[in-house]
C-alpha cells in the first residue's frame, strides 16, 4: 500500500459485493420480523384473516430462502442450490395452503 492509502481518516468505500450482502441482510431482517409478527397474529386469533395470512408466511419464507441463495450463488456452493430447492418447496406449500 502506498502512503496515501495509509493516511488516517481515509476510508475505503464498501465494495459492491458487500453492499449487496448488507441489503440482503436488511431484507432478511425485515422479512423475519414480519414473519414473527404474522405468526403471533395467526397463533393468537382464529378468524378468516388468519387463513389468508397463513400462505403469506410460506411465501415470505420462500423469499428469504431465495435471497440467501443469491448470496451464495457466486461462490458456486451446493448451499445455493439447497436454498433454491427449499424456496421452491415453500412456494408449493404456500400454494397448497391457499
Amino acid at each position: 500500500m502506498d502512503e496515501e492509502q495509509r493516511k488516517p481518516g481515509k476510508r475505503h468505500p464498501m465494495s459492491r459485493e458487500n453492499r449487496i450482502r448488507l441489503q440482503i441482510d436488511l431484507c432478511n431482517l425485515i422479512m423475519g420480523l414480519v414473519v414473527i409478527v404474522l405468526s403471533i397474529i395467526i397463533m393468537s386469533t382464529e378468524t378468516d384473516l388468519t387463513k389468508t395470512l397463513y400462505p403469506v408466511l410460506f411465501f415470505l419464507g420462500a423469499a428469504m430462502m431465495a435471497l440467501n441463495s443469491i448470496r451464495y450463488i457466486r461462490r458456486k456452493n451446493l448451499l445455493s442450490l439447497l436454498f433454491i430447492v427449499i424456496a421452491a418447496v415453500l412456494v408449493a406449500v404456500g400454494m397448497y395452503a391457499m
